[in-house]
């Protein structure tokens, strides 16, 4: 496919089972990951590695409720520098991790959701609707990587409930990384929502007093992607965001590391998939549109390589360049988009420009 970078997670319990790097670790599982990047390496592809991506080791959950407690800070950092001393030395870009590593000159980020919120009405709390969407969900774990602390409506609406920093938690996490990681697949339409019941129970949904939709005067915000209710496609939406970090972030280097586009059919219509190619080209034109207005991106990953387990689906739905055939021996068979990502990349492509 002529790409240049590979974005892969490597799974905690793979290399300490039982999270407890002091219990000793899996070497089967440190021969695989150094087989993979030395073999990325050869073919002159660069690995973008995350550390964490939904793999806890049980065991830290039973022990201590895992993420929830400040106990997996000494685990997850102890687990961090095993990946670093181990595989530091031919991967110089992590996600999702915020110690530096001065010696082998590598980069650390953190990869965040976002959606574009655009507001219902134009009303003032139309608009107020849809700032508190993002910082519920995106602005609530970059604004303290950026600020030092939570966005000014989390702590208004949950003040006792929302955890404070320490000067030195603040110190700490303001400034804690060298790019942002993206990843983008659809947006909404916000409107605020009234809880009239001193009854309804507090928590995430209920909190930001606000409600999502898909549709504005019956008309969808974008074209529903066949086989997953969550994504329309609405490619402005990946600009406007990109802009946005621009503006309320002070600019970070950003690297977008998903955008996806999944597919549900038969198998030749799913290899003839024109409609991820449609996708790409019209997302990469926002892209390109981000860049011309100064935003700091440098990087481009589609999700995914493979048709893989997708959380809450299984594998009934295939977010990947290859299909993966289940009843053949777990066969790969290259999409139609793998041929025109190859022509974008080489310049061959018409839609390159």
């Amino acid at each position: 496919m002529n790409i240049e970078n590979y974005r892969f997670s490597i799974a905690f319990p793979q290399l300490i089972p039982t999270g407890k790097l002091s219990d000793g670790v899996n070497q089967t599982g440190i021969d695989f990951y150094n087989n993979l990047i030395d073999e990325l390496v050869a073919n002159g592809i660069e690995p973008f590695v995350t550390l964490f991506h939904f793999d806890l080791p049980s065991a830290l959950q039973e022990e201590y409720h895992g993420l929830l407690s400040s106990n997996f800070v000494e685990d997850f950092t102890n687990y961090a520098d095993l990946c670093f001393k181990t595989f530091g030395d031919r991967v110089k870009h992590w996600i999702t991790i915020n110690e530096p590593q001065p010696t082998q000159k590598g980069e650390i980020g953190i990869s965040v959701s976002a959606q574009w919120f655009l507001p219902l009405g134009v009303t003032p709390a139309d608009k107020h609707a849809a700032q508190r969407a993002w910082d519920f969900m995106t602005g609530w774990f970059l604004d303290p990587l950026v600020s030092g602390d939570y966005p000014f409506n989390m702590k208004a609406i949950l003040r006792d409930r929302l955890p404070t920093f320490t000067e030195e938690q603040e110190e700490m996490v303001k400034g804690s990384f060298d790019f942002i990681g993206l990843n983008y697949c659809t947006s909404r339409y916000t409107k605020p929502l009234k809880l009239s019941s001193n009854d309804v129970p507090t928590g995430y949904e209920n909190d930001q007093y606000v409600q999502t939709l898909t549709k504005k005067n019956e008309v969808p915000i974008g074209e529903q992607a066949g086989g997953f209710d969550a994504i329309f496609v609405y490619p402005e939406g990946l600009g406007e965001v990109l802009l946005h970090l621009k503006l309320a972030y002070n600019n970070p280097t950003i690297y977008i590391t998903e955008n996806e586009k999944e597919q549900l059919d038969s198998i030749e219509t799913i290899l003839q998939d024109d409609v991820r190619i449609e996708f790409l080209q019209n997302h990469l034109t926002y892209v390109r549109k981000a860049l011309s207005e100064g935003v700091n991106l440098k990087g481009y990953f589609i999700w995914s390589l493979l048709d893989n387990m997708e959380m809450g689906s299984g594998y009934t739905i295939g977010f990947g360049l290859h299909y993966v055939d289940h009843d053949d021996d777990f066969k790969r068979h290259p999409k139609r988009s793998v041929t025109w990502l190859q022509n974008f990349i080489t310049g061959s492509s018409s839609s390159s420009s």
